[in-house]
């Protein structure tokens, strides 16, 4: 049933302001960390920063009471697109507000990565996490082992080359950020999908092996994406490491699609496969134009 012009374009106000929230918050976060005395390095002292705190709460939480109503109004393609124009918006802010600089290729860094999420939004790559039959077999948990421990290595090898000195410690937090979290995502989605089958009743007993793996992995990976990336903050600029942050995050999904569930491109949509490259092309391009910069004062110390 088509919705209704008026409250479609509800759904598109309610989705720009999740994500303009969501990055907002962001900003006030990246403040936090600046105001910090030079050589303090982010701990845990920030959970009772009070301007830290309601920037965490305004990335992670407000933006939620949108998001969700928008989901409900406009579907959850278009959703991902939308939110990433509040990239824009974070660069602006960082520049008024943080007295950051942008140089022109981080600006079109910064909109290649909006237009990678749009491309990827349009896409049609979407997964029912609730379907039964994936969650129960075998193969489906030995390709999810094998894909976070990949992606784990990942994250260790970012640990490893800042330990050693080598590379941009921003951007080793940043992409380090953004590889904890798609685990999270991923596990948390099983989590959501299997408390549907409990509250439907069509919960496995193989299903709970899922569960816990999830339920032991998730939290974690929450907890450490968040504190990577506020330690990318320490060392570079905000406009140039949230959207390296979310370069593995918008890449992730593609290899939901394809590996892990083995799903078949949409057979609605020619443009699916194409727009996939694209998006990863984007990205690709995107991430040496945000991360040229030379290291802060702090990283130098």
């Amino acid at each position: 049933m088509p919705i209704d012009p008026f409250w479609y374009i509800v759904g598109i106000v309610l989705a720009l302001i999740d994500g303009f929230l969501n990055n907002i918050g962001i900003l006030f976060q990246k403040m936090a960390i600046n105001r910090l005395p030079v050589g303090k390095k982010v701990t845990r002292g920030l959970l009772k920063n009070r301007l830290w705190l309601f920037g965490f709460i305004v990335n992670g939480y407000l933006p939620m009471i949108f998001s969700i109503p928008a989901v409900l109004l406009i579907g959850p393609a278009l959703l991902p697109g939308l939110e990433a124009t509040g990239l824009i918006w974070l660069a602006l802010a960082s520049v008024k507000f943080l007295k950051e600089r942008l140089k022109t290729s981080e600006v079109i860094g910064i909109f290649l990565m909006v237009a990678a999420i749009f491309a990827l939004a349009y896409s049609g790559l979407e997964i029912d996490i609730t379907d039964y039959q994936y969650l129960i077999g075998s193969d489906f948990f030995t390709r999810l082992m094998i894909y976070t421990l990949a992606v784990a290595l990942g994250s260790l090898i970012c640990f490893l080359l800042r330990r050693a000195g080598a590379g941009k410690k921003d951007v080793l937090y940043a992409v380090d950020s953004g590889l904890l979290t798609t685990i999270n995502n991923f596990w948390f989605a099983l989590i959501m999908a299997i408390v549907v089958h409990i509250l439907t009743g069509a919960f496995a007993l193989t299903e709970l092996v899922i569960f816990i793996a999830a339920i032991a992995i998730s939290p974690p990976c929450e907890v450490l994406g968040v504190h990577r990336l506020q330690k990318s903050f320490e060392f570079g600029q905000a406009a140039n490491m949230r959207p390296i942050q979310q370069a593995p995050i918008q890449i992730a999904p593609i290899f939901y699609f394809f590996w892990i569930y083995m799903l078949p491109p949409p057979s609605g949509n020619p443009f699916s496969i194409p727009l996939a490259f694209a998006a990863i092309a984007f990205i690709l391009v995107s991430m040496p134009l945000l991360s040229k910069r030379q290291a802060s004062l702090r990283d130098t110390k």
